[in-house]
C-alpha cells in the first residue's frame, strides 16, 4: 500500500492504527516506528470549535470586502 508522507500528527495517528491492524504490533512499537510519541497518539482535542461564530465572521468578511 502506498501512502503520502506522514508529517502531521493526525496523519501519523492513522498510520499507527494501520500498523496495529495490519501487522498486529503494539501501540508502543507502532509509535516508535512512526516516530510519534505515545502521548501524542492518545491526545484528544477538547477545544470548542465555535462554528457559529466562525460562520458569522466569514459572512461579515464577505460582505465588507476591502481592496488594496
Amino acid at each position: 500500500m502506498c501512502f503520502k508522507k506522514a508529517l502531521k500528527p493526525a496523519r501519523k495517528r492513522e498510520m499507527v492504527e494501520y500498523l496495529q491492524a495490519g501487522y498486529s504490533v503494539s501501540t508502543r512499537r507502532a509509535c516508535e516506528v512512526m516516530e510519534l510519541g505515545r502521548s501524542t497518539h492518545c491526545y484528544e482535542n477538547v477545544a470548542d470549535p465555535q462554528t457559529a461564530l466562525r460562520g458569522r465572521l466569514r459572512d461579515f468578511a464577505e460582505t465588507r470586502v476591502q481592496y488594496g
